[in-house]
């Protein structure tokens, strides 16, 4: 449990950086970023 707590901390943050910017712009322009996101 505490590997897989570890392996989404820095997979989400890594991943909420980069693709939150690029999703960014995006999610003014489609309104999907929360389920495109999390897909």
């Amino acid at each position: 449990m505490a590997t897989q707590i570890i392996d989404d901390t820095p997979r989400t943050k890594g991943k909420r950086s980069g693709l939150g910017d690029i999703l960014k712009p995006l999610n003014s322009e489609y309104g999907k970023g929360p389920p495109a996101g999390e897909k």
